[in-house]
């Protein structure tokens, strides 16, 4: 393989896979993925994607969206503050 084509080729891998404790996983999670993350169905997951209240990007088909798992993160901290803020306000 050509030093060009070897250097795509890895920064294609380093975009689309993560080490974590040694383990290599998929920087962005489907929606079914996501939604087994946060324990809702698929139809609710769409839901925040859709209203723009979890980020996703859309690939090819209609039905096919990817969220990146830095940005289920940040999302899941968002709804941590949110909840302090309501509690704190006795809602």
């Amino acid at each position: 393989m050509a030093s060009k084509e070897k250097n795509d080729h890895h920064l294609a891998d380093s975009f689309s896979t993560q080490w974590h404790d040694g383990v290599m996983t998929s920087r962005f999670l489907t929606l079914a993925e996501v939604a087994e993350t946060l324990n809702i169905t698929i139809s609710a997951t769409r839901s925040l994607v859709s209203s723009g209240e979890l980020p996703a990007i859309q690939l090819g088909g209609k039905r096919m969206w990817r969220v990146e798992e830095t940005v289920l993160e940040k999302f899941i901290q968002q709804q941590y503050a949110a909840s302090r803020e309501r509690t704190a306000r006795g809602a």
